[in-house]
Parts: C-alpha cells; structure tokens; sequence
C-alpha cells in the first residue's frame, strides 16, 4: 500500500505538477488538483505505451520488473532513472503545450481570420495572457519593450523591459529609462501598462508561406489602425 502510494505520486502527481508548470500555468491556484492529474496520467500512458512499443530490450524489462518486486528487492538505480525518465517527460509535455499554445495555434487563428473575413473592429473573447502574447511578439520581432507601468495615477515607473517571467506571479525585469538601475516588478500590484514602442512591431513574418504582420497577431487588424492613426497625425506638406 505504501509502495502503491509512492509510486502513485512521483509517476503521476509529480510529472504532472512539472507539466502544468512547465506550461506556464500558476501551480498555486485553486481547482488545479484533477488537471495535474490528466496530465501525470498522460506521461504515464505515454511511457508506459513507448516501454511496450520496445518491450524486446533491457531497458524496458528493467522498467516493467520495477513495478513486480517488493520495496525490498527493488533496485534502486533503476527507480532513480524511472523518476528521472518521468520528470523529463514531464517537462517535454509542458513545454509542447506551450508550444502549440503561442505558435501553432496562432498560425490556425490567422488561416481561420482570413477565411472568414473578419473585421478589424471586432471584439476578440478568448482564453490566454494578452501580455504574454505580445511580449511574444516582441521576441519574434527582436525588439525590445519600451513601457510605462503605472501603480497609481501618481506613481510609474519608465523603461525597457528586459525579461518576463510567470509562475505563480507575474513579474517584470525593467531598466529605468533615466538611471538604468534594474527593477523587478511584481504586475499583480500594477493598474496598468503602457507601450511606448508598439508601432515596431510593424513587421511582417513568414507564417505557412504567408506574410503576417506581428500587430496583427496581437489583434486582427491593428496594423491597419495604427498605420490610419499614424497618416492622421502626420503633417500635410
């Protein structure tokens, strides 16, 4: 019962906590105990079905003997790589979630925009992090974040975002625009974010042979509207 027990929790609970994590997920949230849970019993199956596909090698029956013997006659090294072998597949599950979230899904959502034609003045409701897609954005278009983050309407801070971390907070590394002293920003106590340099993600990349504009993947149609707001406020000669 007790071997029952351990084996239950670093070959489900602990890939799975490391793949939610790995996702970019806040693992102190509340309710997220049964997705934990698919996705340890996903690295589960997942290995369990690759050790069968190569059930002929060593490998794979050291795997298997692991789960017939006793905690007396286990061996050790091989429960040592079993948990590394999980952990591993842990975080490869994590981070291709994350991948087919911020690439590959995009890619669908601009192929479905132009089909449908949808118009730029259309309100988009979706699941995800605004901000994290256009730091996106910013790293695909190897710029840097020029922004002004407010605490309150007397109090923000000014400068170039050097990187942005998420996991349980969001928070900002930021050198100040006049003194260049590094900040660490914690966003949840923030009211708001401004972009300076937003107009340098007027550039275009090849998506599925494709030219689509890094504004546009931030919302459809933004290119456009910065562009009509940019003649606008440019002088007649």
């Amino acid at each position: 019962m007790v071997l029952t027990s351990l084996l239950y929790v670093l070959f489900i609970l602990l890939p799975g906590y490391i793949a939610y994590a790995a996702a970019g997920y806040n693992v102190d949230e509340k309710g997220i105990f049964a997705r934990i849970v698919y996705r340890g019993a996903a690295v589960f199956f997942i290995i369990n079905a690759l050790a069968l596909a190569f059930s002929g090698s060593q490998v794979s029956k050291a795997y298997f003997k692991l789960f017939q013997n006793t905690p007396e006659n286990m061996d050790n090294r091989v429960f040592v790589y079993t948990i590394a072998v999980y952990i591993l597949g842990g975080f490869i599950l994590g981070w291709l979630q994350l991948y087919l979230e911020y690439k590959t899904l995009w890619n669908a959502k601009r192929d479905l925009k132009k089909w449908v034609n949808k118009k730029s003045d259309a309100v988009e409701v979706e699941p995800g992090n605004i901000l994290k897609r256009i730091l996106i954005c910013y790293r695909f278009a190897n710029k840097k974040p020029f922004v002004v983050v407010y605490f309150d309407k007397d109090k923000n801070i000014e400068g170039e975002v050097l990187k942005y971390c998420w996991n349980g907070r969001e928070e900002l590394l930021l050198r100040h625009a006049d003194t260049c002293e590094l900040f660490v920003l914690d966003l949840g106590k923030c009211i708001s974010l401004n972009f300076k340099n937003i107009h340098e993600l007027d550039n275009m990349i090849n998506v599925k042979k494709s030219d689509i504009n890094l504004l546009d993947l931030i919302h459809g149609g933004l290119s456009e509207a910065i562009k009509e707001k940019n003649k606008m406020n440019t002088p007649a000669e």
